[in-house]
């Protein structure tokens, strides 16, 4: 029994299957060496034209990019600079403009004190005038006697210290009235030296010298004004 598995132990490993070989003619071992090359160098050509061509178009897209940031940036600062320019501008005209109206008052207001000035210093001179010579009241009063018209009756008001002077030359004074019949001279102690004030029914002249002088005054600063 021992003898007889043994045999068949032999047999079966005597038995093998038949090896399986290539048929060299069916399947060739080797392939075209310079058509594969060929192939492998166009796929590579392929390849590295795709990326220049990609390449290309990153470069070109950046510079376009680039170019209309630099743009963008260029008129966005031209805009800032141009508003800023115009803001700076509307505020050196309203500062002009306020400078141009304060130096209009402030000229007004000091030609107006200065010709206040100068009619007080004026008035200061004809009083002192008047005083040195005590006659210019009557040269005043002819003259006011010639604007009255159609009155008879007339009656002066002067000061104490002219009532004497006035009085004596009454008559002179109404030489220059064609129609006054009658003067009557009074004294005001209101008035100053040299003032004369005449009164009639037909109404009064103020012949006083600040009142002339507010006169004067009041015309020049209305053509002043209408200038």
């Amino acid at each position: 029994m021992r003898s007889s598995h043994s045999r068949v132990r032999v047999v079966r490993a005597a038995v093998a299957l038949p090896e399986i070989t290539p048929d060299k003619k069916s399947i060739p071992l080797s392939c075209d060496a310079p058509s594969v090359q060929g192939g492998v160098d166009a796929d590579r050509h392929m390849v590295t034209t795709q990326q220049d061509e990609i390449d290309a178009l990153c470069r070109a897209e950046y510079s376009r990019g680039f170019t209309d940031g630099q743009r963008a940036i260029s008129q966005k600062v031209q805009a800032d600079f141009e508003s800023s320019l115009l803001a700076e501008r509307n505020k050196i005209d309203a500062t002009v403009a306020a400078l141009r109206e304060q130096l209009t008052s402030l000229y007004g207001t000091m030609e107006g004190a200065v010709v206040k000035f100068a009619f007080g210093v004026a008035e200061r001179i004809i009083r002192r005038e008047v005083n040195l010579d005590r006659t210019l009241i009557l040269g005043q009063l002819r003259e006011s006697v010639r604007r009255v018209l159609g009155v008879e009756r007339l009656t002066i008001r002067v000061h104490p210290d002219d009532l004497t002077l006035v009085r004596e030359n009454k008559s002179v004074i109404q030489a220059n009235g064609d129609a006054i019949r009658e003067i009557l001279v009074e004294g005001d102690d209101g008035l100053e030296p040299g003032d004369c004030v005449l009164e009639s029914d037909m109404g009064s002249i103020d012949a006083r010298v600040s009142t002339q002088l507010k006169q004067i005054e009041n015309v020049l600063f209305e053509s002043k004004v209408v200038s």
